[in-house]
């Protein structure tokens, strides 16, 4: 298991004085948690609750996704784990019928971390 002694990516926006990252930090962040999740799809992994809290930064600036306990295996899931202010349209869905989605929710979330990371606020 790798040190993650950067902390949290939600610990580094709350660091900074003006509680966002730079444009540089967002992209990079970014680039690397969609590698991830690029594998993640090659193994039939949802992840279900990404979020900066679940985005880890080695000493090195290496990006790490943690917290796989609400992760599903298979291509489909209808599960609504996760996190509202991140979830997709589509597991937000599930909340109320049988709708079934793919990895994609996790790009979703992705974007809702950007904005997290831009603005700290991913709930407006």
């Amino acid at each position: 298991m790798t040190m993650c002694a950067g902390g949290s990516v939600d610990a580094l926006i709350r660091s900074t004085p003006n509680r966002s990252l730079d444009e540089t930090w967002i992209s990079y962040i970014c680039k690397k948690v969609l590698q991830g999740l690029d594998y993640l799809q090659e193994l039939n992994v949802i992840h279900h609750d990404l979020k900066g809290a679940n985005i880890m930064l080695t000493s090195t600036a290496r990006v790490k996704i943690i917290d796989f306990g609400l992760a599903t295996i298979g291509p489909i899931s209808t599960s609504n784990a996760g996190t509202r202010c991140w979830m997709a349209p589509e597991v937000h869905a599930c909340f109320t019928r049988s709708v079934h989605y793919n990895y994609k929710v996790d790009v979703w979330s992705l974007g809702i971390t950007a904005i997290e990371m831009a603005e700290y606020n991913p709930r407006k």
